[in-house]
């Protein structure tokens, strides 16, 4: 009389895998988190034999790997398995709303099978006829990182530094996070968050950066913004017609900063601590004049008033 197997792995998490993949602008709930932080460091131990059949034989000795994205080849060694592939069943997350995985091969003492697509994290329940055997040890499922957010999305330039949280999915061992292409210190890590530091160096250019975690399919925009300009001081204040430029300050400009003159902008050069505006041909009168930053962040400050005789 032939003897079924079915291998069995049980979740750590509630059941609920779903049947297929979710539909197109669907996105499936983050699995509830494991208490772990990282890849289990397993030691294979004996599996738990839970009564019910008269063949003593039925024993798992070890499996391996202990971890390993779907698609997978896991090798469970014991004793008392099925000689028929087809008798051997391989199901994750529970005997009641499990996902039955594809056994590869199998003898007495050994069954291979790949791990299935929507297999989460679980301990291995082995079944022979009316016997079970229940692994002390949990197959660890990686997944590919799932980037959610990053929080603060956008700092001021010339900061200090940087302390930012990404919120995401399947952060498991210790994966690398870029700012544009340049490592950074990766302070607190669990299988939902990273959090990281940028430094100063990374923090004297505006613009919108790229932050990404290694093995990660998408990346997140980090924004180093302007500042907005402060109300503007032109030197001197008034000038006669044939002057050809003056000296503005304000409070937040930068060298990518420029002056407007009754709202146009004007040839301007930075110095270090000024721009340098060029004048253009002004009636005699009052004019207004204005710093403007770029992008990110930036904007266009209070104006100051140039009085222009004849």
């Amino acid at each position: 009389m032939s003897r079924s197997v079915v291998v069995v792995l049980v979740g750590l998490v509630a059941c609920g895998v779903p049947e297929g993949p979710p539909s197109p602008g669907e996105v499936s709930p983050p699995p509830a988190e494991p208490s772990f932080i990282g890849p289990v460091a397993p030691q294979p131990r004996p599996a738990t034999v839970v009564p019910g059949g008269a063949d003593p034989k039925l024993f798992v000795s070890r499996f391996s790997p202990h971890q390993g994205a779907p698609g997978t080849r896991v090798t469970l060694v014991g004793s008392g398995f099925s000689l028929r592939d087809d008798e051997n069943h391989v199901v994750f997350g529970g005997p009641r709303c499990g996902v039955e995985a594809r056994v590869l091969s199998s003898n007495a003492g050994l069954i291979e099978f790949e791990v299935p697509e929507f297999a989460s994290t679980s301990e291995l329940t082995v079944v022979v006829g009316d016997q079970r055997v229940v692994t002390d040890e949990a197959f660890v499922v990686l997944r590919q990182p799932v980037l959610y957010a990053v929080e603060p999305s956008a700092v001021p330039l010339f900061s200090e530094q940087a302390v930012v949280t990404i919120r995401g999915d399947g952060f498991v061992g210790a994966p690398a996070v870029t700012l544009d292409g340049v490592a950074l210190e990766v302070m607190e890590r669990s299988l939902t968050g990273l959090t990281a530091l940028v430094t100063p160096r990374l923090l004297q250019h505006a613009r919108v950066a790229t932050l990404a975690v290694e093995g990660a399919p998408t990346t997140l925009d980090f924004t180093i913004e302007n500042p907005g300009p402060g109300e503007a001081t032109v030197t001197p204040a008034v000038v006669h017609s044939r002057i050809g430029e003056v000296s503005v300050t304000a409070q937040g400009m930068t060298n990518a900063s420029v002056v407007l003159i009754d709202h146009q902008p004007v040839p301007t050069q930075w110095n270090g601590s000024t721009l340098v505006a060029q004048l253009p041909a002004l009636t005699p009168g009052s004019h207004l004049v204005m710093v403007q930053t770029p992008r990110p962040g930036g904007g266009v400050g209070a104006p100051a008033t140039l009085t222009v005789t004849p």
